[in-house]
């Protein structure tokens, strides 16, 4: 009953952590490998869930660094059908295609804005799946950003992200 619905939600959230840190880890290792090469770039990669994150909390920090910098945005897909959810009403959106549609056209201004190019990746947001896609969502988030690091090793890499970083 209820008491296997909360202990299968709570292993998610376990797995999920435990994805999330060996992130970390690969991020944490990879920067301490490009740290001892002072002759590269600096590049600052921003780890943003969605559109607003990264201009949202990062937004200060990005138009004060000097040093080139990348925002890559993962949940920019919009579901296979146009569909209309609480948060599309609550956010003044008729429908998730005129959300995503306005919301990308704002990351792109705010990343210019800022001075920073965006990246966005095909991730189906929470609200807009149908059926469990968790495992192979935290699998292609991991995937990719270990893409971006690889395709950017010719920079000193600087990562920030969120504090935690899941299939949501």
């Amino acid at each position: 009953g209820d008491g296997c619905q909360q202990m299968s939600l709570n292993l998610k959230k376990v797995v999920g952590l435990i994805l999330f840190c060996t992130v970390i880890v690969l991020v944490v290792i990879y920067y301490f490998a490009n740290s001892k090469a002072s002759y590269l770039p600096d590049l600052n990669i921003v780890l943003s869930p969605h559109y607003d994150d990264a201009v949202l909390s990062l937004g200060g920090f990005i138009s004060q660094n000097s040093d080139k910098t990348v925002v890559a945005t993962f949940f920019t897909q919009n579901a296979s059908t146009t569909s209309e959810t609480q948060w599309d009403k609550w956010s003044g959106f008729s429908n998730s295609s005129e959300s995503f549609a306005k919301r990308s056209l704002e990351n792109n201004n705010a990343l210019h804005v800022l001075g920073a190019t965006g990246v966005s990746y095909s991730f189906v947001d929470s609200q807009y799946r149908v059926g469990d896609q968790s495992v192979a969502i935290r699998h292609g988030l991991v995937g990719s950003i270990e893409a971006l690091i690889q395709k950017n090793k010719s920079y000193k890499l600087n990562i920030y992200g969120p504090a935690f970083f899941g299939d949501k």
